[in-house]
């Protein structure tokens, strides 16, 4: 399972240890490039001082004496580990000072006038003025020539002393991260440990919970990362919250409305059941039958209710012709209102474009031409008019001949498993419901209103318009 303790922790030593590498390797370059810097000067500098003495009399030799001065080797010893030289004099130094060779030329290899004792016969170097490098009794030395009125002066130091220097610098600035990075890796555990606290503290929070507590989370500490997490949280526990008390008000409501249908089809049976003569025995059969029709109704309008919820599923929002659509759904509820006598009076607009979910305005058409041929007398005129609203909206006009909506009662038609006392329809108060569920999960509006004193109830449906194209 992913830990974002333990991808921290090896993300930030991972990236510490290289960055310390990277740090090892550039101060290593940079310390080898400073320090042959400063030993080349140093030997340039040797160089200048010995022309300087060496030319100066009685230093150098008679001009026809044929030897060479010789001057005894000056091995740099550490202080504290003194040797004494051939003369029992101790020689004291510091590890850093390099073993110094030199020859002094009478022309350019003409006659060796001075050398060291660790110097060789032969010319340290071609005779051109500058640095040079060379293999002495196998180890690498730097030359450095200089030229000073006919004399040819070739100074020399070991190399060896350059890179252990080098290295002991690098060494230096490598050791303590090295050191450090123990200290470190705990230090970044512990504070990844009081970084990530919120997070623990949320788990527990959480895991202290029962199933049934859906009350906000509150966490302590927080954080400016973790908060908005936490109000999400909250947000999704407060959505199902309101959606378990909607199912808890759902099925109260449906419980109580399928007891009374369901007791009225059981005495329509048990009428059947008692009847003596086959007359009353088919009034109760046709009672039952009607029963058994308002009751699958009921069923029906309840899942359409329920499949409609906002959390229930995706919807699928495209343009649409509303008149077409309507055309549609007339021509379906047609045998219903011919069985009545009632007709349908359809005045469109234009295309009337809107974009929604074409199966949940179907239910919506629905919905409201069936309220208006339950609640129309027989042989009436169901008026419908669809038309561009001045706000940029699409209007659906239902009219019916029906006792109207009065102005206290406009808004509670649209509850659930309400019915006005109008003492005409058999519905079970959820079609109007039904249509202010889908208007507002297409973002438009829904009234209701009579034409006149009492009669000829109206109800308006507005939805946001589309794009003709």
């Amino acid at each position: 399972m992913f830990s974002i303790r333990r991808y921290l922790l090896a993300t930030l030593l991972a990236v510490a240890t290289l960055s310390m590498a990277v740090t090892a390797w550039v101060s290593y370059h940079e310390a080898d490039h400073e320090v042959r810097e400063l030993f080349d000067a140093q030997l340039a500098q040797s160089a200048r001082v010995l022309v300087a003495t060496l030319t100066t009399r009685p230093l150098l030799p008679e001009s026809d004496s044929s030897d060479t001065v010789v001057f005894p080797v000056w091995k740099p010893v550490a202080a504290g580990d003194e040797e004494p030289d051939p003369r029992g004099q101790a020689l004291v130094g510091h590890k850093y000072e390099t073993r110094l060779v030199f020859q002094l030329w009478e022309g350019a290899g003409e006659r060796l006038l001075m050398r060291s004792s660790n110097a060789p016969v032969v010319a340290l170097a071609p005779f051109a003025a500058g640095y040079a490098e060379i293999e002495l009794d196998g180890e690498r030395f730097v030359v450095f020539t200089l030229q000073h009125e006919g004399l040819w002066l070739q100074v020399a130091h070991d190399d060896y002393m350059r890179d252990e220097l080098a290295g002991e610098i690098a060494l230096a600035t490598v050791l303590p991260n090295a050191v450090g990075i123990p200290v470190m890796a705990l230090l970044i555990w512990l504070l990844l440990g009081r970084g990530l606290r919120p997070l623990s503290a949320l788990r527990s929070a959480i895991a202290r919970r029962s199933g049934g507590n859906l009350s906000p989370v509150h966490v302590s500490p927080s954080s400016v990362e973790l908060e908005p997490m936490v109000d999400e949280l909250n947000d999704l526990l407060a959505r199902l919250g309101e959606s378990f008390e909607r199912e808890r008000r759902f099925t109260a409501d449906a419980a109580h409305e399928l007891r009374t249908p369901l007791a009225v089809l059981r005495i329509h049976a048990e009428n059947a059941l008692a009847a003596g003569a086959d007359d009353e025995r088919r009034t109760a059969l046709e009672m039952l039958l009607r029963g058994v029709d308002r009751a699958a109704r009921l069923v029906e309008q309840m899942l359409t209710l329920a499949r409609i919820e906002p959390e229930a599923a995706p919807r699928t929002f495209m343009p649409l012709r509303l008149d077409a659509l309507v055309r549609e759904e007339l021509a379906a509820l047609a045998p219903v209102a011919a069985r009545r006598g009632q007709e349908f009076d359809f005045s469109p607009a234009g295309a009337c474009m809107v974009r929604g979910d074409r199966a949940l305005l179907g239910i919506l058409v629905r919905n409201l031409v069936d309220n208006a041929l339950r609640y129309s007398p027989p042989d009436s005129l169901v008026h419908l008019a669809l038309r561009a609203g001045a706000r940029g909206e699409v209007e659906l006009a239902v009219e019916d001949e029906g006792p109207g909506v009065p102005a206290e009662l406009a808004e509670r038609v649209f509850e659930r498993f309400y019915r006005a006392e109008s003492g005409r329809g058999d519905g079970a108060g959820l079609g109007l419901a039904i249509v202010r569920r889908i208007v507002d999960l297409h973002g438009g509006t829904v009234e209701a209103r009579s034409r006149s004193a009492g009669r000829r109830g109206v109800f308006i449906v507005r939805l946001p318009a589309a794009p003709s194209g």
